[in-house]
């Protein structure tokens, strides 16, 4: 039962996907949903076995608030400090009666909050391989959508969710199939699947299944504000990225202590241009919507991933357009850096030829360059002349250099792989 006079609604009270995020004897912290859909965070503060009373303090959070919170950037308390009004859940567990109040937080006295230090605990959160992209605003919150719009969203998440698991190639080659949703705003459902065959050398499915999935919420939150330590080999500071590149390090087979240069630049670029996915949705979200949710989706419930809104996805935009401005510059300084390119002619003992070049993050415009390959081997039987053969496109790592007469030119100096989208 409900005391209604001491509060008259039931905004704190949890309705929906209650779970325990930390136990001691009896839940301490815990988490779920109002019957409106509002994530509540719930923290025991009392336990009166004379008067058989729990008290809880409930606070309602914003999405990113509560993804903030179980990455540990924020605390419960400043939670609290920043919800207008707090809530005090009292229960009465023999008499199965709950008394509800509101509170302001400068009301609280002081021997009642939680600690500076009172981070989410460390969670083995569930994941799955369905992520749900859900509409919010116009036509979607009744459950209707433009067609076309839809089109153009639905390329783009699937574009992005497909580029975030392609950061760890060796894991095998995924297939992003599209799934009926359940009624509601309107919502796409994507399933990734694997063969049966395939796996990972350092890497379980499971481990997988988190680690793309940690990896989508900081592409979606935190990526752009830490760009410029990511262009200045400088992001280990940001906790959640140095621990998602310590486990590419690791399933990548890397050795030794700290990150290689080698293997920070390719988790980089790779992280990078799983955003660049996002820029699609710039010309429907923010004018037809009002943003786009995605989750990930288990049985039990949905761990939010991310919300973008106009302002978000500019952000993004931003952070992109900055990484392509360094690797310009790098190029026009003679900095060795990755190629993308089709080679159009070749003189195989020379080693010069001509090639349709690109670089950078984004799929811009291929320019037509003057290339030399400078390689030990013979290049009749090459990946460079099949590259000139059958016109697929490689990466190779090469320069920027000047000729005598200051015609500008590429040193091919090494065979990277075919690109991804040619295997």
């Amino acid at each position: 039962m409900i005391d209604k006079d001491a509060f008259k609604y039931d905004l704190p009270l949890i309705e929906s996907e209650y779970r325990v995020v930390h136990f001691d004897e009896e839940p301490i912290l815990y988490s779920g949903k109002n019957k409106y859909g509002n994530r509540v965070l719930g923290l025991l503060v009392g336990d009166d076995y004379e008067e058989n009373l729990e008290r809880s303090f409930h606070v309602i959070v914003t999405k990113k608030q509560y993804i903030d919170f179980i990455l540990k950037k924020v605390t419960f308390l400043e939670l609290m400090r920043h919800s207008v009004p707090i809530f005090i859940i009292d229960y009465n567990y023999v008499e199965d009666n709950t008394v509800i109040y509101d509170v302001e937080f400068q009301d609280i006295p002081e021997s009642y909050l939680p600690s500076d230090e009172s981070f989410c605990p460390s969670l083995d959160v569930e994941s799955s391989l369905v992520y749900v992209a859900k509409l919010k605003g116009s036509l979607a919150d009744e459950s209707l959508a433009n067609p076309w719009d839809i089109s153009k969203i639905n390329k783009t998440v699937a574009d992005f969710i497909d580029s975030a698991f392609s950061v760890i190639k060796d894991f095998g080659s995924p297939k992003l199939v599209l799934e009926p949703c359940a009624t509601g705003s309107f919502s796409l459902q994507y399933r990734v699947e694997f063969p049966r065959q395939q796996g990972h050398l350092f890497l379980s499915t499971e481990e997988y299944t988190v680690y793309i999935r940690d990896l989508i919420i900081y592409i979606l939150n935190y990526m752009g504000d830490n760009m410029d330590n990511i262009l200045n080999n400088d992001s280990d500071k940001d906790d959640s990225y140095k621990k998602l590149i310590n486990k590419f390090k690791e399933i990548s087979g890397g050795t030794g202590k700290g990150i290689s240069n080698e293997n920070r630049s390719v988790f980089n670029k790779k992280i990078t241009l799983a955003a660049m996915r996002i820029e699609g949705l710039i010309e429907t979200i923010g004018k037809n919507y009002k943003c786009l949710e995605i989750s990930n989706k288990t049985d039990k419930y949905e761990i939010e991933c991310g919300i973008l809104d106009e302002s978000s996805i500019k952000k993004i935009i931003e952070a992109n357009n900055k990484a392509n401005r360094i690797y310009y510059l790098r190029e026009m300084m003679g900095e060795k850096i990755e190629y993308k390119m089709i080679i159009i002619s070749l003189n195989t003992e020379s080693g010069n030829g001509i090639a349709m070049v690109r670089y950078g993050i984004e799929k811009e415009t291929y320019k037509k360059r003057r290339i030399r390959i400078l390689s030990k081997e013979g290049l009749e039987r090459s990946e460079y002349a099949e590259s000139l053969y059958k016109g697929s496109e490689i990466i190779a790592l090469g320069k920027v250099v000047r000729d005598i007469r200051r015609f500008q030119r590429i040193d091919v100096l090494e065979y990277i792989g075919k690109h991804e989208e040619e295997k």
